[in-house]
This record gives structure tokens, sequence and C-alpha cells, in this order.
């Protein structure tokens, strides 16, 4: 049995250079002495030694010697000669077993992270929602600290997970409201009207308002950087816009649409350039909420494409349905214009034959009258002839000496009668 101590290479990085190179065949020392076979400008990485069957060979750092499947981490001789740290001593669990430690819990850590509401622990909480007024007055205090509105929306929009537990939601929303009520942002009186949903009030107006908030100066606290106002702007709008979509009833295209205008495009308006643009467009880091903003837009764009076609269709068959009633209108013209000058020709026509009518019946009125006024003269004349020779008969007989003269009378009334006669053959003619 070979006697001779058994020698392995390593691995030595440059620290200038990042060259990698396995070191002269060694006896297998401790780390500290190999340290000492590395120049000062090299690291030395100890590896699982490998036995010395060929000349060292120099190995790109880029492609490193393969280690085997048992080969321990690479580490270097400093760190291995590092005591080993001790671990961490872990945080004790927070167990939460009322409403106020709740909400103390929610406001200890004001940087808006989401606010978490297991069943669990909402059975815990319902057995007690109601606040005092002392209770009440530390978390006013916990509340008005909250001078950025960071956590009010998380704690509305965990209300909206609580289900069957209708007091517990009630006084989460309780103290959202007390949070929005007593910060000025809120103060606006059309901003009260539209969170208490009043009559006549406008849920675009009172975003607007808050969006618009100027601090009033407080000469023992300092003003807000214009950073600082701008995170309370946008904390306050969305805030409200929760509260819009809660008790409104504002679906997620209203409230795209209220945030667009309100927040949105008012920021992208202060942009100077497409650098800044782009800047913009490649810095979101909340991928999850523009997804669903774009995804909105994206569908009211397809809806609205989709009515537009509608709309088109519905144009086309309307301008038929006008081009037909056109025709019927044309047609009716026609028809009306051709009644219009029959009725014309026939009034002209009428007219005529009522004048010539007219005419005839003057004529004929003025020879009746004429013939009536011969007849009548002819009878009167007839009459006064045929009285006077019947008075002449008459005397005749009244005579009395020598004797009546009846011959008289008797040719009188022959004549008389002869003329009444004729008269009447004349009448019975026409």
């Amino acid at each position: 049995m070979s006697t001779e101590p058994e020698k392995r290479q390593v691995r030595i990085v440059s620290r200038t250079t990042g060259e990698v190179r396995l070191s002269e065949p060694m006896p297998v020392q401790s780390p500290n002495q190999q340290a000492g076979n590395a120049s000062p400008a090299d690291t030395v990485l100890v590896e699982t030694a490998v036995p010395v069957e060929a000349a060292p060979v120099l190995l790109p750092i880029a492609e490193p010697p393969a280690a085997p499947a048992a080969m321990p981490e690479v580490a270097t001789a400093s760190e291995l000669n590092k005591p080993a740290k001790a671990p961490k001593p872990s945080k004790p669990k927070l167990v939460i077993e009322s409403f106020e430690q709740f909400i103390e819990h929610a406001y200890s850590n004001r940087r808006g992270q989401p606010v978490k509401l297991e069943r669990r622990l909402q059975d815990t909480l319902a057995k007690q929602p109601e606040l005092d007024e002392a209770v009440m007055g530390r978390l006013l205090r916990l509340i008005n600290g909250d001078t950025m509105l960071r956590v009010p929306r998380q704690l509305l929009l965990a209300s909206k997970e609580i289900t069957g537990l209708p007091k517990l939601r009630g006084a989460l929303v309780e103290v959202v409201k007390t949070a929005m009520l007593h910060h000025p942002a809120f103060e606006p009186a059309g901003v009260k009207a539209a969170m208490q949903n009043l009559p006549g009030s406008q849920p675009a107006e009172a975003m607007v308002a808050v969006a618009g908030y100027e601090p009033a100066a407080v000469e023992s606290k300092e003003p807000l950087k214009p950073t600082e106002l701008k995170e309370l702007r946008r904390n306050a709008v969305q805030l409200l816009a929760v509260w819009f979509a809660l008790h409104r009833g504002l679906g997620l295209d209203d409230l795209a649409n209220l945030l667009f205008h309100v927040l949105w495009e008012p920021a992208q308006r202060e942009l100077d350039d497409d650098t800044e643009r782009l800047r913009a467009l490649t810095d979101i880091e909340d991928l999850a909420g523009t997804g669903v903003a774009a995804q909105r837009f994206r569908q009211q764009l397809a809806d609205a494409r989709r009515d537009r076609e509608s709309a088109l269709r519905e144009t086309a068959a309307l301008k038929q349905q006008v081009a037909g009633l056109q025709s019927q209108r044309d047609l009716a013209h026609a028809q009306v214009e051709e009644r219009t000058a029959e009725l014309e020709a026939l009034r002209v026509s009428s007219a005529q034959e009522l004048a010539a009518l007219r005419d005839a019946h003057n004529t004929g009125r003025m020879q009746q009258g004429h013939e009536f006024e011969s007849l009548r003269g002819r009878l009167i004349q007839r009459l006064e002839e045929c009285i006077e020779m019947l008075d002449t008969g008459l005397n005749a007989l009244r005579k009395e000496a020598p004797t009546p003269r009846v011959s008289v009378m008797t040719q009188r009334a022959e004549v008389v009668l002869d003329a009444l006669r004729s008269e009447l053959i004349n009448l019975k003619k026409g």
C-alpha cells in the first residue's frame, strides 16, 4: 500500500479577469492551506477533489467543468472559515380576537396592502362587531393618522368578501365611511351627496371634485410634496370609485370610464413626448389592474363596433324602406295629379254645362214669360170681347118692348162659346 499523500486539484477564479483555471496537483490540505497556493488576485474555490490524471487545463468562464451530482456548493475559502449563522427567531403569529384588533392590524401598516378576511376570522369578528364610543375614539386616532388614505379602500374591498354576516359587513363599511367623512378631501357637499346617493347627485362630478382636492395650509404642518399630493388624490378617487361600485351599483365599464376621465387621461396629458409615454407604458407594475381596464375598454370598443355594424345594417334597411316609400309617394303624387287634372276637367265641363243650362233656363224663362204675357193678353182681350158680347146679348134680353131680342142673345152666346172653345183648345196644345 502506497504511503504517498493523495493529490487533488481545485478551481481558481481570477477576480480581475474572471478566468477559471485548475491549480497544480497538491496534497489534500485544509481550506486555509489551499488558499496559500493561490495568488492574491485569485479566489480559491474549494470543491470535491479530483485525482490527478491529466495536466492542468485552462477552462473558459462561460463553460466551467460539470460538477458531479454529489458535489457540494462552491464557496470561497473565506466563506468556509466564517462561523455558521444562527437562525433568526420566528416572529410570534398575531392572533386577532376582536373587531378592534382587526382594524388596528389593518392600520398598523399604512402601505395600502390588501386586507384578507378568511372565513374563520369573519366568524370571530362577527361575534361582537359593534364598536362603543371609547373604542371608536381610539380607532379614530388611527383613522386620522392615515392622511394618505391608503387603508380605507382595502377595508372596503374586504367588506365585499363578507357574505352572510350583514352586521360585520355594516360595521366595516361604517369604519370606512367614518374615515371618508373625517378626511377633508370628501368635505364638499356634492361629494357627500353622491356618497349618500341623494337625488340629483352625480358620481362624475364628485370624483372630479375629489381629484382636484387642494389641502388647506396649516402653519404647524409642512405642506404635502407634489408626489404625496398626487398619491393622496389618487387614493381618494380610487376609494370613492369602490364606494360607488358597492353603494351605487356602478359596473366595471362605468368605473373604468370615470377613472379614465378623472385620473388616467389627465395623467397622460402631463407627458411631454413619446419617450415619456413609452417609459410610462413600460413602467406599469400593476399588470392585473391594467389588464382589467384595457379589457373593459377593448370590450367597449368591440361593443361599439358591433353596435355600429348593427346601426349600419339598420340604416341600410331604413334607406331601402325610405326608397320604397319615396317610390310609393311619387306614384301616389302622380295619381293625385292625374285625379286633380280629371277633377279640374270635370269642374270646367260642369261649369260650362251649368252655364249652358243657366242660359237655356234664362232663355226658356224669357220665352215662357213672353208666351205667358202673350197668352194673358190674348185671354184678356178674348174675355173682354166675350164679356162685351154677352153684355150686349143680355141687354137685348132685358128689353121688354115690343119683345125681347132672343136671337141677338143666341147669336152672341154662340160666338162667345166658339171663342172660349178655341182658347181652351189652344191652352191644351200648349
